[in-house]
């Protein structure tokens, strides 16, 4: 299981099997639904962040972040 932290200008994944840190830059696209924000690397892969146990504070925050980092290319479903 995957788990993001995020914040200002970047985030992170941590698993059984490492940890990555990547730019918000460095996404393709943003997807945020009632339920899951869908980062994108390309067309085909996308990271999917549930958004289930995050407090409403939280949600609201993230997806602030990632407003101002992709403009355009954060996209509300």
């Amino acid at each position: 299981e995957n788990e993001f932290k995020f914040g200002k200008e970047k985030f992170s994944i941590s698993n059984e099997y490492g940890m990555a840190t990547m730019n918000y830059t460095d996404l393709h696209r943003i997807y945020e639904t009632n339920e899951f924000y869908y980062l994108y690397l390309n067309n085909r892969q996308a990271y999917i962040v549930e958004k289930q146990g995050l407090r409403k504070e939280e949600i609201e925050g993230i997806s602030n972040i990632f407003k101002n980092a992709l403009g355009k290319s954060y996209i509300l479903k």
